[in-house]
């Protein structure tokens, strides 16, 4: 009699223990997932994007680098007639020529008198749309200062804030900190397809 009951409570343990492994199995799972990620995997999921930070008159600009093709120093750029003042004029690259906007008259952003009047080399980032290959959506965006390139976290992207030009309002979309320095991100692709900003130079 003892030995059936004895049977029977180690047939009731093994069947409680198999019944039991589904929960251990996730309770482990769980706790797996529950672990600290890898430094490499946490830094993907925090990176934002990078940018290139310049100045454009006494305000700093991030352009996420996808849409830039170089930075370079333009020579000799030639008035263009009838087009908006936020254009310098065109002028040629490397046997390219391309449209020379300024960003601190498109962004309604302020020089100094020093800044306005000195002749300095006129550094330009040149501008590209989604298409890298369709050169109708480039443009040579002149700047004040190139900061450089310069990877973004996402806790370091917050919202714009009040107080910025109404023209510049139309292109931010995010503050960034980089570097140490706070500059704001702008709509690339918005600005690229302004169908009021384009112009022929064929």
């Amino acid at each position: 009699m003892r030995d059936r009951d004895d049977m029977a409570m180690g047939n009731e343990y093994n069947a409680c223990r198999l019944c039991a492994s589904p929960a251990d199995i996730l309770r482990r799972r769980a706790d797996e997932l529950a672990q600290p990620t890898t430094q490499q995997e946490t830094d993907a999921r925090d990176e934002w994007g990078d940018v290139l930070m310049v100045r454009a008159g006494q305000d700093r600009l991030c352009l996420p680098t996808r849409f830039v093709s170089e930075v370079a120093l333009l020579g000799q750029v030639l008035p263009l007639p009838g087009v908006p003042d936020v254009y310098n004029g065109v002028a040629s690259l490397r046997s390219r020529i391309y449209a020379v906007m300024d960003a601190a008259r498109l962004f309604g952003l302020s020089r100094t008198a020093d800044e306005a009047g000195h002749d300095a080399p006129v550094h330009a980032v040149i501008v590209h749309g989604p298409d890298p290959e369709a050169p109708e959506t480039e443009f040579a965006l002149v700047v004040d200062a190139v900061f450089g390139v310069f990877g973004v976290k996402a806790a370091d992207v917050s919202a714009v804030p009040d107080g910025i030009t109404r023209q510049l309002e139309r292109y931010a979309f995010a503050m960034v900190r980089a570097a140490g320095e706070y500059g704001l991100a702008l709509d690339m692709e918005k600005l690229l397809s302004d169908e009021e900003l384009r112009v022929d130079i064929a």
